[in-house]
């Protein structure tokens, strides 16, 4: 994606190899499959930044199957008594995609669910 946000370049499959010498000084958003993450939302009193964290998973605890602590929670913008949204994968599914990006030697800057790919 160029400095205008446009897609100038795309690439179906290439040499895992090439990849960190075309993400080197670059912003790196690596797009993570939709059918790994539930996206949802909630709303909360007004809080710190640090206490929002602690507190999302357990006011979606009854809406996951799984237990919070295996889980990977990732907060949108937050506005006081408005729904925040959030995004959570298990966080096994995370480290196996950080650890293949490792091996490709790429660091990401952000990690976004393909949903966010589709034009609105």
């Amino acid at each position: 994606v160029g400095a205008d946000d446009n897609v100038s370049q795309t690439t179906l499959s290439s040499d895992p190899a090439l990849l960190a010498a075309e993400a080197a000084n670059r912003d790196v958003i690596v797009v993570v499959p939709a059918e790994d993450t539930l996206l949802t939302s909630v709303t909360l009193p007004k809080m710190n930044r640090s206490r929002l964290l602690q507190a999302i998973p357990y006011a979606l605890e009854e809406q996951i199957n799984d237990d919070v602590d295996s889980l990977h929670f990732a907060a949108g913008d937050y506005h006081a008594d408005e729904p925040l949204p959030v995004m959570v994968v298990s966080r096994n599914k995370m480290e196996q995609w950080q650890a293949l990006l490792q091996v490709w030697q790429i660091v990401p800057d952000k990690m976004i669910a393909a949903i966010f790919t589709l034009p609105v």
